[in-house]
């Protein structure tokens, strides 16, 4: 738990004091065209999906790396009560360069389920933020446990920094999966 409570706030001084490449801004995006990229890691990408069921947890979030060509799957839900109520609950990981999320059962659970925090273009973290099919996209996510997950959890292992997730682009419908 203090763990998490560091990596928020080095985030958030990261965010406010850290040079950033000139990141034109995207104009208002719905959360599932999203795509987002590691600032510093470029290989380490990110966006949300809609899922193809009719479940009550309708986005799915994908991290996919290109250096070892793996996209690890989560469902993304909101909890309720104190702390940080934005969640991914991993659901598998799938080898190759293709955003198909993995078939039910087919892969196995790899990561813990991790904590997800939302933050505007001011890098203010969005308390209140759920995360739903046409959402306005947050201009930021931070995952504070993503470093320790990726090194420790995932096979193949990958070392990652501690950064946010900056929205790059608004993915083309067509070009979802």
């Amino acid at each position: 738990m203090l763990t998490s409570y560091l990596l928020v706030n080095l985030a958030m001084l990261i965010g406010a004091f850290s040079p950033m490449q000139a990141i034109e801004p995207v104009p208002r995006c719905p959360l599932e065209l999203a795509r987002y990229v590691l600032r510093d890691y470029p290989g380490i990408t990110a966006g949300f999906q809609v899922r193809p069921t009719d479940r009550s947890v309708d986005l799915l979030f994908f991290i996919h790396s290109t250096d070892k060509n793996t996209t690890h799957w989560f469902l993304a839900y909101s909890g309720n009560g104190q702390g940080i109520s934005t969640h991914l609950a991993s659901i598998g990981v799938v080898a190759g360069s293709s955003l198909k999320p993995p078939n039910a059962g087919a892969d196995r659970r790899e990561l813990d389920d991790l904590d997800y925090l939302a933050a505007d273009k001011t890098y203010r973290f969005m308390q209140s933020y759920a995360a739903y099919r046409s959402a306005e996209a947050p201009e930021h996510i931070f995952i504070p446990e993503l470093q320790h997950a990726l090194w420790y959890q995932a096979e193949p292992r990958e070392g990652v920094p501690v950064a946010f997730f900056d929205l790059q682009s608004c993915a083309n419908p067509r070009e979802r999966n």
